[in-house]
């Protein structure tokens, strides 16, 4: 039995509402009301057509936005009700999941979803019942006549018609936490822990172990968590370059990543050669209508590429253009079932005399991530360049330690010429004892369930899969250790 429920839809339309203005460098938007509302979030296109979606709710109403090259519109429509879960943009088109309808089915009662779509190329919206679940708000992508919903399994992805028809499902092998549709290539990239799948039609290929988060940075481009920047050609990956930041975007043979204020590019080699000051931190960058668009805690920025200005070549920042180890210089043309890649992961060196090709090593913080459970003392000695140096480790609780594991909650100090102590952290492993077990397992379910907080770095420590959330899926992936 479907109910179709009745929502009031379209309240305003307008063009340009969020504030433009010209500077000499660049244009913004000030999206301070959206990421100050409740729930805010955005998502990109970077096909042609596309553009910068944005999503935020007040009170019972949600408010769409999409700037592309023809500025500014939004919509706000009444939730009745409901709770937005999740939110995607595609071409001239935003989506919404809704939650919270309960019907009767043969005495039982079941949950439903419902999805609004807008168009706002037409002014059209409609809302579809449908007979689903939903991970989460990863777990939607719209597509260009299709929308894509992950279900709470982890492993199933049910497609359906703009028109809420179901039309097929997809079952992958690693429980999965993010959907992305990219519209330059009509492909659905599917993201699981260390990896990404590609689904072209209703065909599903493995493009092998990544280092994840992985994001959409450019038309049919891909960054890993690491800064490595990948292009995808019909069933193929290859890699172009890896850049200082997970933050990229990928513009006609270019990579952009911010440091600071300040946007770099980079050519195939990975040097760069010009830069823009945009005078405020960027959080986020991607690419949309054929610009770089730049988003802090105020401003949409967007850029054309020709505004940025050459380097001297002795201002230019330090590059990092090797080649990561675990980077596939094609995917197999053939389907998953054909895919068995392995890999390791490759992190942004730290410098100053501590560095690894395996381990994370951030100055900045003075940490150490990305160590696999279990790793012992010697395992992360012969994975650590320290030349120079002499290494010695103190546990979570302040003894000593010559041999054993390393965990989270370690102190790892380099003594030579100069003194440099590192905070280890050991993804998963959050009571800090070095490997992942059932005591871990229960103390992930009192976070969840509010019960207990966890302060740093146990907190870092509880990101397995590096989405910047302790959630459901990290939970999952320690019950599999």
């Amino acid at each position: 039995m479907k109910r179709r429920l009745s929502i009031a839809l379209v309240i305003t339309i307008a063009v340009c509402v969020l504030c433009s203005f010209n500077a000499s460098a660049y244009t913004y938007y000030d999206i301070s009301s959206v990421l100050n509302g409740k729930n805010p979030s955005y998502s990109s296109d970077p096909s042609n057509s596309g553009g910068v979606y944005l999503c935020a709710d007040t009170g019972d109403s949600s408010i769409f936005w999409r700037i592309s090259s023809s500025g500014a519109q939004s919509i706000s429509f009444n939730r009745d009700g409901l709770n937005r879960v999740a939110f995607s943009g595609c071409g001239s088109r935003v989506a919404a999941v809704l939650t919270g309808t309960q019907v009767s089915q043969n005495g039982s009662s079941i949950s439903q979803l419902q999805v609004f779509t807008h168009d706002f190329t037409t002014r059209n919206s409609s809302i579809n019942t449908i007979n689903s679940t939903i991970l989460d708000e990863y777990g939607f992508a719209l597509g260009k006549n299709c929308y894509y919903i992950l279900q709470n399994d982890l492993k199933t992805i049910k497609v359906y018609s703009l028109k809420g028809t179901y039309q097929y499902s997809v079952t992958t092998y690693h429980p999965v936490y993010r959907l992305i549709f990219d519209n330059s290539g009509n492909n659905l990239f599917i993201m699981y822990d260390g990896g990404v799948y590609m689904l072209k039609g209703n065909t599903l290929y493995d493009f092998g172990k990544i280092k994840t988060p992985i994001s959409l940075i450019g038309k049919s481009a891909l960054s890993s968590a690491d800064g490595a920047v990948y292009t995808v050609s019909g069933n193929s990956m290859s890699y172009i370059c890896s850049v200082p930041s997970s933050k990229a975007a990928y513009l006609s043979g270019r990579v952009y990543y911010p440091s600071g204020s300040i946007i770099y590019s980079v050519d195939k080699s990975g040097e760069p050669f010009s830069s823009l000051d945009t005078g405020a931190g960027i959080n986020y960058i991607t690419v949309a209508g054929g610009r770089i668009i730049a988003v802090n805690d105020e401003k949409l920025i967007s850029i054309n590429p020709t505004e940025f200005s050459n380097l001297e070549k002795e201002t230019q920042p330090a590059s990092t253009t090797s080649r990561p180890s675990n980077s596939p210089s094609k995917s197999e043309s053939d389907s998953i079932s054909s895919q068995n890649s392995n890999s390791t992961n490759s992190g942004y060196n730290g410098k100053g005399g501590v560095s690894s090709s395996v381990y994370f090593v951030d100055n900045a913080s003075m940490t150490i991530n990305g160590i696999k459970s279990p790793t012992t003392i010697a395992k992360f000695k012969q994975n650590i360049n320290y030349s120079g140096y002499k290494a010695s480790f103190v546990s979570y609780s302040g003894s000593a330690k010559t041999s054993g594991n390393v965990g989270t909650g370690f102190i790892a100090t380099f003594s030579g010429a100069d003194l440099k102590s590192y905070t280890l952290i050991v993804p998963g492993d959050i009571t800090g004892e070095g490997n992942i077990n059932s005591r871990d397992v229960r103390l992930y379910m009192k976070v969840l369930c509010s019960a207990q907080q966890l302060q740093e770095p146990y907190l870092q420590a509880s990101d397995i899969n590096g989405d910047g959330i302790c959630d459901t899926l990290d939970l999952v992936i320690a019950a599999r250790q």
